[in-house]
């Protein structure tokens, strides 16, 4: 027989994806406060576990749980697509700030993500896919 799992059964089981989305990192999100976010209505593809994205500028993501991580302990995997038809496909980096290039650690609430070239540099791209598994 098929089983149903709960939600609150998925986000804290051990060793499962526990929040992934798709997003388009190429929009302009909307204001909320200082910030700009991506929702349900802008820049999703599809989401699970999370409520919204905090565009920081040109390739830098803040992707926020909606039911936070039992610990910061968690894995990040992320994919990029291409930034145009022609261009070269962008790389996906994990806890790093866009700015600087320097670390930021992870919490229980969110992860920070970018989009980058080959060269290291932030870049916008169509596709953004991140799971994170815990």
């Amino acid at each position: 027989t098929n089983s149903k799992v709960e939600i609150d059964d998925a986000v804290s089981g051990k060793g499962i994806c526990k929040a992934w989305a798709k997003f388009n990192g190429t929009l302009t999100g909307q204001l909320v406060g200082s910030d700009r976010h991506f929702n349900t209505t802008v820049g999703f593809y599809e989401t699970f576990n999370v409520d919204y994205i905090i565009d920081y500028g040109v390739g830098h993501y803040h992707v926020h749980f909606e039911n936070p991580m039992s610990n910061a302990n968690y894995v990040v995997v992320g994919t990029t697509g291409y930034t145009t038809d022609l261009a070269t496909a962008g790389f996906f980096a994990a806890n790093r700030h866009g700015g600087t290039g320097n670390q930021v650690a992870p919490s229980t609430t969110g992860v920070r993500v970018n989009s980058v070239d080959r060269d290291g540099s932030a870049i916008d791209v169509l596709h953004i896919n991140v799971a994170i598994i815990g």
